[in-house]
This record gives structure tokens, C-alpha cells and sequence, in this order.
């Protein structure tokens, strides 16, 4: 495949993805990662110090990509509605085109029993929601949404969505088209967060 154009390390983190959706988080070792890519184990020692080390990598990579999805958002000129959109819809073309991803978001055994990838996965959420919810209140100061909106309930109920779409579809064999799907719940609670108009 097309891992023979890449360096070993990124050879690496995309086989043990390709395991851990196949086989799980226990499916995932060193030895299995070596055999995928026909070299030795101890030729993977020599990127990653153990299953931890992988794992920490590819949280790493969700961390940068949201770091420069809410880049983009800050150095940009959008509203609150535009933001939120743009950046559940820029995760969900990106989960859709690498679904394999999906079971490492869900993958809860890989982190509950080591608190480093733990304290990684949790800050990865904490980043996410705390974005919604600085959205949310500039959404209010621009008059777009209802001041009655709890931000933090609202940033969860958006990122509850999100998250359940990703799993019905994934367990689903990836069959719709998530960003639809995905987009279609988002824009309905956003509605649900706008200002009442007043009726005549």
C-alpha cells in the first residue's frame, strides 16, 4: 500500500490505527505492528518505547488538528453559527474519510488504565467543549442566541450528538454519509439555541 512512501515512524502510527480498528486496543502490540510493516521488533523500538509511547502519538495528532481547526476559526472572520459549523463539519469530513479513526475516539480501554493517555484524552474534550462554549457566548452577545442558554449544557448536547452520530455510523459498517447526518442534528439544536422571535 501506500506505506512504503512514508517514513517508518508515520508507517508505524498508521499501522497500529489499522490494528486497533481491526483487533482493538488488546489486539494492539509491538510485535503486531512489526509483522504489518515485515521488519523486526526490535525496529520498533527504536521509534516508540512501548504501546503507550504509540498511543500517546496518535492523541497527539488529534490534539494538532484541533489546534489548527480553532487557528482557523480565531484568525478568520466568523460569526458564532459560522464557527460551530465549520468546525463540526471540518471533524466529521475528516472522520468520514479516515473512519478507523472513529475506534481509537472510542477506544476506552487505551486510556482509563494509564493516566498519562487518561489526562491526554480528557484534555482533547475539555479543548473541544471549551471551544463550544466560548461560541456559544459570543453567539449570545451577538444577539444570534437566546440568553437563557446554559453554554456548557448546550456545548455538550452539540458534542453529544456529534459523538453518537460518529458511533451509530462507524458501527453502522460507515454506510451513510456522516457529514450529513451529522450536520442535520447540529443545525436542528442550533436552531433550538437561536433568539425567539416574537410573534405579531
Amino acid at each position: 500500500m501506500f506505506h512504503q512512501y512514508l517514513s517508518r515512524k508515520e508507517q508505524i502510527i498508521i499501522s497500529a490505527i489499522e490494528i486497533m480498528d481491526e483487533k482493538g486496543i488488546n489486539g494492539l502490540t509491538m510485535k503486531e505492528i512489526a509483522v504489518r510493516l515485515n521488519v523486526t521488533e526490535p525496529a520498533i523500538y527504536r521509534y516508540y518505547k512501548n504501546k503507550k509511547d504509540v498511543i500517546m502519538t496518535i492523541l497527539q495528532r488529534f490534539a494538532a488538528f484541533d489546534e489548527n481547526l480553532f487557528d482557523t476559526v480565531l484568525q478568520g472572520d466568523m460569526n458564532a453559527l459560522e464557527s460551530i459549523r465549520y468546525v463540526i463539519r471540518s471533524y466529521t469530513t475528516y472522520y468520514e474519510s479516515y473512519p478507523e479513526l472513529i475506534t481509537i475516539l472510542f477506544s476506552f480501554d487505551a486510556y482509563r488504565y494509564e493516566k498519562e493517555t487518561m489526562d491526554m484524552m480528557l484534555a482533547i474534550i475539555e479543548q473541544r467543549e471549551t471551544f463550544l462554549c466560548r461560541e456559544i457566548e459570543k453567539g449570545i452577545e451577538e444577539g444570534v442566541f437566546d440568553k437563557s442558554n446554559i453554554t456548557n449544557k448546550n456545548a455538550r448536547l452539540l458534542m453529544g450528538h456529534v459523538w453518537s452520530a460518529m458511533y451509530y455510523w462507524k458501527m453502522r459498517g460507515c454506510q451513510t454519509y456522516l457529514k450529513e447526518e451529522v450536520m442535520n442534528g447540529v443545525n436542528f439544536i442550533l436552531e433550538g439555541m437561536k433568539v425567539k422571535q416574537e410573534k405579531a
